[in-house]
């Protein structure tokens, strides 16, 4: 699972909350910036997910991608 567009946004928009996700993981500013640049599933951790609802308000249909359907063969 990974977090759609409007998850990633926020985290690049709003400098407390990236510093608030990093301290939370224990990385360095150039770990956090490649998790934020692949959207590295490390940013869908519990951990992680908590500190940007309470931060944004936003809810987990909010930042998450929609989980798609397996194909019907």
């Amino acid at each position: 699972m990974k977090l759609n567009t409007a998850g990633i946004s926020v985290i690049r928009g709003n400098k407390a909350l990236w510093e608030a996700i990093r301290k939370v993981l224990g990385v360095s500013k150039g770990t956090m910036y490649r998790y934020v640049q692949d959207n590295d599933e490390v940013l869908t951790q519990a951990s992680v997910m908590k500190v940007i609802k309470l931060e944004t308000g936003l809810t987990d249909s909010e930042i998450l991608e929609e989980e798609k359907e397996p194909s019907q063969a």
